[in-house]
C-alpha cells in the first residue's frame, strides 16, 4: 500500500489493521475541539469553547453516546451501518498528508491533502457505503470521472468545481483523499514519484517501512513557513518502528537523519 503514497507526503502512517485504526478515529472525533489543547507546544489553536472551558472535557461515556447517537442517526438517513462499513475494512492500511501551503484546500482552507489507501473485502460495495454517507452528510452528490481506466467519484466545490474529496478502488484496494491526493496517488502506485523510491525515504526504511515516517523539512515548512522558502533544520526526517513485546509492553526504535 505505501506505493500509493507520493514522494511530497510529509507525513506516513501505515499499519496492519484498518478496522481498528478507523474505529480509534471515529472514537476520537467528539474531542476534536480539544486537539488544540493537546498539541499546545505546536503551533495550534485550541478552539474557543475549549480554551475559555465553556465545555467539559467528554469522559468515554460521553465519547460512547456521542458515536452511538452519530452511528444511529446515520443508519435512520442511509441506512448504512457503521460497524458493518468497518468490517469492510479487512487488511493493511496507510494514510499521509501531502503539503499544499501556498494552494490551501477550498473551503476547508487547509495547507495539506489527506490521503488514505486500505484493504477492503468489496470495494464497490465499500465505496457504495461511503458514497451514500458522504452524499447523506453534505446534501451534494458526487460527480463521476475517470482517470486511466479509474472510475473516481469526487465530493466538488460547487463555487470552484474543485475537488474536495474523492474516492476510488485499484482491485480491491481502497483510495480516498482530499483534493489532488487520489490523482497522486493513482500517478504513484502506476509508478511515478513514489515516495518509496526517494533516498530520504531508502536511507530510513533499510529493516523494513516504518510505521511512522516524518519529513520534518516539509512539515515545518507547512506549519511554520519562514520568508524565502524552507530553511534547513537540525533533523531532517524521523522514522518509528513499534513492537508489541507482550506482557502490556511496546517497544519503539526512532531513527533520525541529520
Amino acid at each position: 500500500l505505501i506505493n500509493f503514497v507520493p514522494r511530497s507526503a510529509m507525513l506516513v502512517h501505515s499499519g496492519s489493521d484498518a478496522q481498528n485504526a478507523l474505529q480509534f478515529a471515529l472514537n476520537m472525533l467528539p474531542l476534536t475541539n480539544f486537539a488544540g489543547v493537546a498539541l499546545s507546544s505546536f503551533p495550534v489553536n485550541p478552539a474557543p469553547a475549549a480554551s475559555q472551558s465553556l465545555i467539559s472535557t467528554p469522559t468515554a461515556r460521553d465519547i460512547h453516546n456521542a458515536i452511538e447517537s452519530f452511528s444511529a442517526s446515520l443508519e435512520a438517513a442511509s441506512a448504512i451501518n457503521l460497524d458493518s462499513l468497518l468490517a469492510q475494512f479487512s487488511g493493511s492500511y496507510a494514510a499521509a498528508l501531502l503539503p499544499r501551503p501556498n494552494n490551501p484546500l477550498p473551503v476547508l482552507n487547509t495547507p495539506t491533502d489527506g490521503l488514505f489507501v486500505a484493504q477492503v473485502e468489496d470495494s464497490s460495495t465499500a465505496i457504495a457505503q461511503i458514497r451514500e454517507i458522504i452524499e447523506v452528510l453534505t446534501l451534494q452528490s458526487l460527480v463521476e470521472s475517470g482517470n486511466g481506466g479509474q472510475t473516481i467519484y469526487a465530493l466538488q466545490d460547487p463555487m470552484t468545481g474543485q475537488s474536495l474529496l474523492a474516492l476510488t478502488a485499484v482491485d480491491n484496494i481502497l483510495v480516498v483523499g482530499t483534493g489532488d491526493a487520489v490523482d497522486a496517488a493513482l500517478r504513484a502506485d502506476a509508478g511515478d514519484n513514489r515516495l518509496i523510491r526517494e533516498d530520504r525515504w531508502q536511507r530510513l526504511a533499510r529493516e523494513g517501512a516504518p510505521q511512522w515516517y516524518f519529513d520534518v523539512d516539509a512539515l515545518y515548512n507547512v506549519i511554520s513557513p519562514t520568508a524565502g522558502g524552507p530553511q534547513p533544520v537540525p533533523v531532517n526526517q524521523i522514522a518509528i518502528w513499534q513492537e508489541e513485546l507482550g506482557g502490556q509492553l511496546i517497544r519503539f526504535v526512532l531513527t533520525a537523519t541529520l
